[in-house]
């Protein structure tokens, strides 16, 4: 995983060292380097990002790639911590992948919320995974956790056979 994240972030690596030889060779103060430090600090503390499924935008109410089915109008990525909730409504719109790869830093979903993983589908947690009920989770795709180590879950007696089939773990 972490050969993952720094070969991600190579090209952030490839320009901070070329921003390093830029102060070098223009002098500049000890107070400047240290404000763009911070800078860049601040941006990487708020580089994850928490986002809630919504769901219902009109006619993919249940696209997780639609980024209209989230409360930051973004589709999740690796840094995204996603929660899904359960919502007791007459339209209620859980998230389905239909195909391709979708990734996330954390999983949580709460009791009786529905995920959707298609044939042609995969969704990738890099951190961690929290679910209160996994037989919610309908996969007839794959659920890698990349940190297996993070997985909890509870009241698992009713662990549908598929889903446990396609748990798979890259540790």
């Amino acid at each position: 995983m972490w050969l993952y994240l720094f070969l991600h972030h190579h090209t952030f690596a490839v320009s901070f060292i070329i921003f390093l030889n830029y102060i070098n060779m223009n002098r500049i103060n000890l107070k400047m380097l240290t404000l763009i430090v911070l800078c860049l600090f601040v941006e990487m503390i708020h580089a994850q990002k928490i986002t809630e499924w919504i769901g219902g935008a009109s006619g993919r109410e249940q696209d997780w790639f639609c980024n209209k089915n989230w409360t930051t109008q973004t589709v999740p990525n690796e840094f995204s911590t996603v929660i899904i909730k359960n919502r007791f409504t007459n339209k209620t719109f859980y998230p389905k992948i239909k195909c391709g790869i979708a990734k996330v830093w954390n999983l949580e979903m709460e009791p009786s919320a529905e995920l959707f993983i298609e044939k042609y589908a995969e969704l990738w947690v890099m951190n961690s995974i929290q679910i209160k009920n996994i037989k919610y989770i309908q996969s007839k795709g794959k659920l890698l956790f990349l940190n297996s180590t993070s997985f909890a879950r509870n009241n698992t007696q009713n662990v549908v056979n598929d889903v446990c089939s396609q748990l798979k773990s890259t540790n």
